[in-house]
């Protein structure tokens, strides 16, 4: 049974499989954006996208991804559309390849700023990410999170230094005069311009391109690459990878709950939270952590140390505990993602101090089923709440340092280290993911290059609730076991 919910949302009967919840919603094929935004669209080398205006700020943070073969292209514009008349400021943003480099144009009103990365090749067949942020005048442009970049970190007696060369991946600059952010009311032109006006676009050395572009944020916002004001010579998804996962002959299903990603003579099946598999038609279990719990896991390969990326399905009302700990081989440096007063935090130390993130206006503690996501790049944090977006998710890099030497046989689930200081985490977990894999909880054995469970304390399969139990409501009401919280109401109630 399946019913239209709204415009991009289906209601699907789950209720064999999630008893208590029954119905939950579901995005359609293609659309894979937290609201089900399409997220992926393909430009055929004559076409074009407009989108709405981007909004003037004074801090403001772009980003999107591409891929292609060809040397040169237009990937983004955002300016005029006629010619100007004298006294216009002609503020515009324009993001280009050249060559097989990405080129970065900005004016806020009083002169371009022109930024171009050196001895980059992007034309490969690869995804590559471009950010470009800008703080009143000063503008960065920084290619695939600037991994590239050499870092060296030392460490002494009551010391520590870092020095970072980062002209492979990022080049910074500062526009031209007295403007400080960028003013433009017309529409944003991604993967080309209309051609079809009399406007010649003299800031641009190409109006084209061919390839795909993907997760398009604004401040924080995905653009929906499936709802474009106007577009010409595009196509949904990714045309240049999409065919391995729907030409090659006996290819394995991904299943209802999964979704096939191409790479370039590849594939591979994405499982949905909740679901796990090859074909992504194994529930998750769900274990309960009650008391002086934790789960510790023993990785038999190493957490990259400039990059953490950890998602896990989270249920709690407690307004404290930690939901996973990470410690260095010397125990100098951590990581840790805790519940804050009912808030998703992170806190750490890489070696250069004591920081923390946390994400306001949106409790983890209201008894429901949240999806958390950590991800750290370098000194670059994001935490995500139920697949983020606004303020659902919040990007911070305060500190210097970029990396920890995580040690693999201490990664702890629930609590932290040492566990006898009791930060237990009260609630239920499931489906954890490192970096992508998921972490089997239920059973030691060997998955992936994975030997999890090494110990456990205090945990339980199943997410249960005995609210009901513990409390009675006196004739006419009934009980109605909210999870761990009861109410008395006039009858009963199904969630």
């Amino acid at each position: 049974m399946t019913l239209i919910v709204s415009f991009h949302l289906f209601c699907t009967d789950f209720s064999h499989i999630f008893p208590p919840l029954c119905y939950r919603c579901q995005c359609p094929p293609q659309l894979e954006g937290p609201d089900c935004q399409q997220t992926r669209l393909s430009f055929l080398g004559n076409g074009y996208a407009w989108f709405p205006p981007i909004r003037p700020c004074f801090d403001s943070h772009l980003s999107l991804e591409f891929m292609t073969e060809e040397d040169d292209g237009l990937l983004l514009y955002a300016g005029p559309l006629a010619t100007l008349l004298p006294g216009d400021n002609e503020d515009y943003i324009a993001i280009e390849l050249i060559g097989g480099t990405p080129s970065l144009k900005i004016n806020h009103g009083s002169g371009t700023l022109v930024l171009q990365l050196k001895n980059v090749g992007v034309n490969d067949r690869r995804w590559h990410r471009l950010d470009v942020r800008s703080n009143s005048k000063e503008v960065r442009l920084t290619l695939d999170r600037c991994f590239s970049a050499i870092v060296m970190e030392a460490e002494g007696v009551e010391s520590w230094v870092m020095t970072e060369d980062r002209s492979s991946c990022e080049i910074r600059g500062v526009t031209p005069n007295k403007d400080k952010y960028l003013n433009v009311s017309h529409v944003l032109q991604l993967g080309g311009v209309n051609e079809n006006i009399s406007y010649e676009y003299p800031q641009l050395q190409h109006k084209h391109y061919t390839g795909c572009i993907r997760n398009l944020i604004v401040d924080s916002k995905l653009y929906d690459l499936g709802s474009p004001a106007e577009s010409s010579s595009t196509l949904p998804g990714c045309s240049l990878i999409d065919n391995h996962c729907t030409d090659l002959e006996q290819l394995p299903s991904c299943g209802k709950q999964g979704s096939c990603h191409g790479e370039w003579g590849s594939f591979s099946c994405l499982c949905e939270k909740g679901f796990t598999g090859s074909h992504c038609d194994q529930v998750t279990p769900e274990f309960s952590f009650d008391g002086r719990s934790h789960i510790q896991l023993q990785l038999l390969w190493s957490l990259p140390a400039r990059q953490t990326r950890f998602q896990v399905g989270v249920r709690t009302r407690a307004l404290t505990g930690v939901i996973l700990s990470l410690l260095s081989q010397d125990q100098s440096e951590y990581l840790r993602l805790e519940v804050i007063n009912g808030l998703l935090a992170v806190f750490y130390n890489l070696g250069d101090g004591d920081y923390n993130i946390s994400l306001p206006y949106h409790r983890l503690n209201d008894g429901d089923w949240h999806e958390v996501e950590l991800d750290r790049y370098g000194r670059e944090f994001t935490l995500r709440l139920d697949g983020g977006g606004g303020r659902l998710e919040i990007t911070a890099s305060p500190g210097q340092s970029q990396e920890i030497i995580i040690d693999p046989s201490v990664v702890m689930l629930g609590n932290s280290f040492p566990s006898g200081h009791n930060r237990s985490f009260l609630g239920c977990l499931r489906d954890v993911r490192f970096n992508g894999r998921s972490i089997p909880l239920d059973h030691a054995e060997h998955s992936e290059g994975l030997q999890v469970l090494v110990a456990s304390q205090g945990v339980s399969v199943g997410c249960y609730s005995d609210a009901c139990r513990k409390h009675h409501c006196s004739p006419p009401f009934v009980c109605v076991d909210l999870w761990r919280q009861h109410d008395c109401r006039c009858c009963k109630y199904r969630e």
